[in-house]
């Protein structure tokens, strides 16, 4: 909806039509390569416990990109869920991964664009949470100018978490 309302203000933006995450990380991979990280992050995944995450607020990275950002325990769940993958295997130890988790609501905008943005949605008290109960694969999908889920992983209390399922880290 938020897109939606930024996209009649400003017109196409990039990201414009991505679909809501957080990202952890980003690697380039062939099939094999891609079937060993996911075996990896399945056996990692198993010992992880779904968590709540709160997004609340309104910010801007210094290259156009307007945000969500997370409530200060939800930073520390998403930071820690980054520290445990890394350990958890040798191809992720020295792997970059996100130190300022965020839920982009438009990338690439130019100063005006920031301005539009903001006087449309600072007004507004932008709160939302769910519960993170597992991570997704993606893949670019060139003709789209998007990326698609190829695989989700669950967490390994997936089937015990009490808040319903609204969406997942990847």
């Amino acid at each position: 909806m938020i897109k939606e309302e930024l996209y009649a203000q400003i017109g196409r933006y990039a990201s414009c039509h991505a679909e809501a995450h957080i990202s952890l990380t980003q690697f380039r991979a062939d099939e094999r390569a891609a079937r060993r990280y996911t075996g990896i992050l399945e056996s990692i995944c198993e010992g992880v416990l779904s968590f709540e995450f709160r997004l609340h607020g309104l910010s801007v990275f210094s290259q156009g990109t307007v945000y969500v950002t997370p409530d200060p325990a939800s930073r520390e769940h998403f930071l820690a869920l980054c520290e445990q993958i890394r350990q958890g295997s040798g191809r992720f130890r020295n792997h970059s991964f996100s130190t300022v988790p965020h839920l982009t609501i438009a990338r690439q905008l130019d100063e005006r664009q920031v301005d539009t943005a903001f006087r449309l949605l600072q007004p507004r008290t932008i709160e939302t949470r769910f519960c993170c109960t597992g991570i997704a694969l993606r893949t670019f999908d060139a003709p789209k100018g998007q990326y698609t889920i190829v695989h989700r992983i669950p967490f390994g209390n997936h089937q015990k978490a009490l808040m319903p399922k609204q969406a997942a880290l990847w």
